[in-house]
């Protein structure tokens, strides 16, 4: 399976996203551990934000699902229903190549982190790195909901 190609939701430029609004970026494993653990990852966002947002991954976290499928990893299981997840809540990708020189996923997700930007990450190491630069998050509490810090 290709997963690029069963993404079929809006690619868009960094500098699109509107500041006006919460722009949530999702890393990888997050989506993933919504799954896991069943919580209603949108329901939670209503909950937790007030306001409008969009969501949000990077287009490096696509090259990240195609690692976990071609590798067979154990959250493969889940892959099916993290691309539904994106195509059904059109979580638009942000196009980095070419622009963010960074190599790592969690770096560019770090170097694009800007006021009314929420970043949802299980990653300890980019929270704190997001949260030392004035930067929020979103974390899972008690495998059961999310809270913004």
């Amino acid at each position: 399976m290709d997963v690029k190609e069963n993404i079929k939701t809006e690619w868009v430029d960094l500098d699109s996203l509107d500041l006006n609004i919460y722009n949530v970026i999702l890393d990888s494993n997050f989506v993933f551990i919504t799954f896991k653990y069943k919580i209603d990852l949108i329901r939670e966002l209503n909950r937790i934000i007030n306001g409008k947002y969009k969501l949000y991954i990077v287009d490096s976290t696509i090259k990240e699902l195609q690692k976990i499928y071609d590798k067979k990893k154990r959250d493969k299981k889940y892959l099916n229903l993290v691309i539904k997840f994106i195509n059904l809540y059109n979580v638009r990708v942000i196009k980095t190549k070419g622009i963010i020189k960074e190599k790592y996923t969690d770096d560019i997700i770090y170097k694009i982190v800007k006021n009314k930007v929420l970043v949802a990450s299980m990653d300890k190491e980019l929270r704190k790195r997001i949260k030392k630069n004035a930067g929020r998050v979103i974390v899972f509490r008690q495998k059961k909901y999310l809270e913004i810090q």
